[in-house]
């Protein structure tokens, strides 16, 4: 125990470097930060003029005399324009275009600056799920080979480099794990309730895509009798507080009493309910002819997007024969780890590998990792009753973590099913199938896989996880 506390924290700090380094020299000297700004387009251009709009205005919308193109140029000038706030926007989430609008600030125009800000995000997620490691009943080498491959890992590099939201859904995906695993050993449960409802809501607002991960995840938490129903509902109701502003906002803002997350749920969801779906659709790109279902003139974007909804459920219906095969190809664009197009770049290959390495263990630990059947006792107070404090016995941690990552992975492979699946949208889950192909590796190392997952199943005396119990 001792030289994990004096041992630990150099690999973190190790790890955090290789973390930041990795980016800076990627963006500096194999592709050009400068770069990466001239070729930003689609959704990256579209959070950045959003930010930077917000910066100047303190409005929330596109702006009305600029492009992305005009904004970058002034910027790499040291020049930058000013902008006037054009109708305001309810299509992106909030979060990610706030955090990169003080990042704006503070970089001025400076660009390496700019990046600087960014990759100290990633930094922050690193430090994260490096605490997050401290829960498992792991050897101390292969907690460090598990932060490095986290630090190093492809798939966070491409999307690292650019300015989408998936890191930082990351983040808050990592935080409220962390947050509620504090939460289910903690004895004053309050502070750990309150921050899981907020990061909870967090997780919703930086992207919606994960909406139903909250929920799912306490509700397997309560279904497996690991958290009172009084803690998951208390967390459930500071989640829906914390969106509430953006939802009442939204619905000022279009003159409506239906609460509106966002305008695009319409187009995503009215791309894949038609009939050009099942001979367009590609988990890269996920476009698909909408000449079909094009909206009438006239309505605005929250009317818009309740006519796509309202068309794509009456397409359902009515060709309910469809739907098998619609679904089945959506969830096979989900879980495939081959881009369906090909994408060249020595990280999108190794993104490809890495999802291949990952995609077994994520289903064996999901659907076999468990004996089923077994449930877990609360004692008085709400804690895990296994004769220590909290969840500190090896026989609570993982059906815990199997709770947590199968309501991530079932939000995932649900919203895929409601809209569409792109690779894109599964970066944020690296961390999630990194942990798995780790519990693998460790059950295969140790031989004896019982030993981790069945209840009452206890680790050697002085291992590194001895230290939570107390």
């Amino acid at each position: 125990m001792k030289s994990f506390r004096l041992i630990y924290p150099v690999i973190v700090l190790l790890a955090a470097i290789a973390c930041f380094g990795l980016r800076w020299g990627y963006t500096r000297h194999y592709a050009d930060q400068v770069q990466i700004l001239e070729k930003t387009g689609g959704d990256a251009a579209d959070y950045f003029v959003i930010a930077y709009t917000l910066g100047q205005t303190g409005k929330y919308a596109h702006p009305a005399n600029a492009d992305y193109e005009k904004i970058r140029d002034g910027i790499l000038r040291g020049q930058p324009v000013t902008v006037e706030a054009g109708d305001s926007d309810s299509w992106r989430p909030p979060v990610w275009p706030f955090v990169l609008m003080l990042m704006q600030k503070a970089a001025g125009t400076s660009v390496a600056t700019l990046f600087a800000l960014r990759f100290l995000l990633d930094v922050v997620t690193l430090l994260l799920f490096a605490k997050l490691l401290t829960y498992f009943p792991w050897s101390l080498w292969l907690k460090g080979v598990c932060l490095f491959a986290f630090a190093l890992h492809p798939t966070w590099l491409l999307y690292s480099s650019v300015f989408l939201s998936e890191p930082l859904s990351m983040l808050m995906l990592v935080a409220f794990t962390v947050v509620l695993f504090h939460l289910l050993q903690a004895k004053r449960r309050v502070p750990a309730v309150v921050g899981c409802g907020i990061l909870g809501g967090l997780v919703i607002l930086t992207h919606p895509f994960f909406v139903f991960f909250p929920l799912l995840a306490l509700g397997l938490l309560c279904w497996r009798r690991l958290l009172p129903f009084r803690s998951a509902l208390a967390v459930l109701t500071l989640c829906a507080l914390t969106v509430s502003p953006w939802l009442f906002r939204n619905m000022l803002l279009f003159h409506t009493a239906k609460p509106i997350l966002t305008t695009s749920a319409g187009s995503v969801i009215g791309r894949t309910w038609n009939d050009d779906f099942l001979h367009n659709y590609r988990n890269t790109t996920a476009e698909c002819d909408l000449s079909e279902i094009g909206a009438p003139s006239g309505l605005n974007a929250a009317q818009c997007s309740d006519w796509l909804i309202h068309q794509s459920l009456s397409y359902a219906l009515q060709n309910w024969r469809m739907v098998p095969a619609i679904v089945t190809r959506k969830l096979t664009g989900a879980i495939t780890p081959f881009p369906e197009t090909y994408r060249p770049g020595l990280l999108e290959h190794g993104r490809c590998m890495a999802q291949v390495l990952t995609i077994g263990p994520v289903f064996w630990l999901l659907l076999f990792g468990f004996r089923p059947g077994q449930r877990s006792r609360l004692s008085a107070d709400g804690g895990l009753a296994d004769g220590n404090t909290g969840i500190a016995n090896v026989r609570f941690i993982f059906p815990v973590l199997r709770c947590i990552l199968g309501g991530l992975f079932l939000a995932y492979l649900l919203m895929c099913i409601v809209s569409y699946a792109s690779i894109r949208f599964r970066a944020p889950l690296v961390w999630a199938e990194l942990i798995c192909l780790f519990i693998a590796l460790d059950a295969f190392l140790n031989r004896s896989p019982n030993r981790m997952y069945t209840p009452g199943a206890e680790r050697e005396p002085g291992h590194s996880c001895s230290r939570l119990s107390k």
